[in-house]
């Protein structure tokens, strides 16, 4: 099946690795000849218009207007534009999309419904309170209703299984895509030189950027100069900044940019030390520039990330003395990105349209579909007066 109406539901287009996904996503599926509208409800970002594909924006006044109005707007911009599929990124917007669509209204037929989930839900829910847990019972209720899910990774996949009941005839594995770029290689690593440990993303509790600190004292008890840039911003920043200038550490707080490679270009190693990650996309950054990487096993999501022996190591567990032992040994792997090309085209962006493409077919062949007409001649295509459309 081609030319199939598709929208996509999603926070933003971008400030984060599964807005980044959507993106790629819908101008993948554009190019591909899909109409492809993306549905965002947050304020815009400067310069998010995507080439080919509608945007629609709304955005909701706080947690109870998103609960009560986005289902409603969703619904009807799904019957406006006569969609085929509707795809939620991430898990609020995929609730939202189940309570806006998933279900028949007096017979009317309805799109396929396509979740798809970036992090380990179970996991991440938890620093959220009462709204994570309610997010959880409502996962568990509704999730195995829709056409397909998708994880970015197996261990989310193993998540949604496992806790949320999805069958496995209807879950499927989708690995992010990384951007087409071309960073400059990273140094080769030489003897007798200090050691320089890149850290790239978001400065929160969730990515444990303290142990980067950890690491850096336990090389420096066994007499390795090493030192550190924190390529990224978040709440822990300060706590970071003073914890480093206390113990006297060499570190560098650059800030975040999207394009962060080139700041990484001049390190031995990136070390990524989370408790838990969807996937962890700058491992695989990493990977295309020649970088290699250090990430803990027990964070599960990043062994589909890393080839352990030729693009990084996955440490034995979070403990400061295995992290250290695994960037002694990352600093010794061939830099090469042809090595591992093979692998590092399952990320390309335009294979990662073509599966989610597959996926999305075969949901709208399990599930009742929408007419297929064209919307009436000269109709707005924003129902809604305040809801804007734009065409990138």
């Amino acid at each position: 099946m081609t030319g199939l109406r598709i929208g996509i539901l999603v926070r933003a287009l971008g400030g984060g690795g599964a807005e980044r996904t959507a993106r790629a996503w819908a101008e993948g599926l554009a190019r591909r000849g899909h109409d492809v509208t993306v549905l965002t409800y947050e304020d815009p970002s400067p310069g998010a218009a995507v080439p080919g594909v509608t945007r629609f924006q709304r955005t909701a006044a706080g947690a109870r207007e998103r609960w009560t109005a986005l289902p409603g707007w969703v619904r009807d911009v799904t019957r406006e534009r006569r969609l085929d599929v509707v795809v939620g990124v991430m898990d609020f917007a995929n609730l939202v999309v189940l309570a806006a669509v998933a279900r028949r209204t007096g017979g009317e037929p309805r799109p396929a419904v396509v979740l798809t989930e970036h992090n380990v839900l179970s996991v991440l829910t938890r620093a959220e309170g009462a709204a994570g847990t309610g997010k959880r019972a409502l996962a568990r209720a509704l999730y195995r209703r829709a056409d397909a899910v998708v994880g970015c990774s197996h261990a989310v996949a193993t998540d949604l299984a496992v806790r949320y009941g999805v069958p496995a005839d209807r879950l499927h594995v989708l690995l992010e895509p990384i951007a087409r770029v071309t960073p400059p290689r990273a140094r080769p690593a030489q003897a007798g030189r200090p050691l320089r440990i890149a850290f790239a993303g978001r400065l929160v509790a969730q990515k444990r950027p303290e142990r980067v600190l950890a690491v850096l004292r336990e090389l420096g008890a066994r007499g390795v100069s090493a030192s550190a840039v924190f390529i990224g911003d978040g709440d822990q920043r300060a706590r970071l900044e003073r914890e480093a200038a206390s113990a006297g550490l060499d570190v560098a707080f650059p800030g975040w940019v999207d394009d962060w490679q080139p700041l990484a270009a001049g390190c031995d190693c990136l070390l990524l030390p989370s408790d838990v990650e969807g996937l962890g996309m700058v491992l695989v950054e990493a990977a295309g520039m020649g970088l290699p990487s250090v990430a803990p096993s027990p964070a599960l999501g990043v062994a589909d990330a890393v080839v352990p022996g030729l693009t990084g190591i996955l440490s034995l567990s979070t403990a400061p003395r295995d992290l250290a032992d695994a960037v002694l040994e990352a600093v010794d792997l061939p830099r090469d990105p042809a090595l591992a090309a093979g692998w590092l085209r399952r990320f390309d962006p335009d294979h990662g349209a073509r599966l989610l493409e597959r996926v999305l077919t075969a949901a709208v062949e399990r599930a009742p579909r929408a007419p297929r007409a064209d919307p009436a001649p000269g109709a707005d295509p924003a129902p809604g007066a305040d809801r804007a459309a734009r065409r990138g």
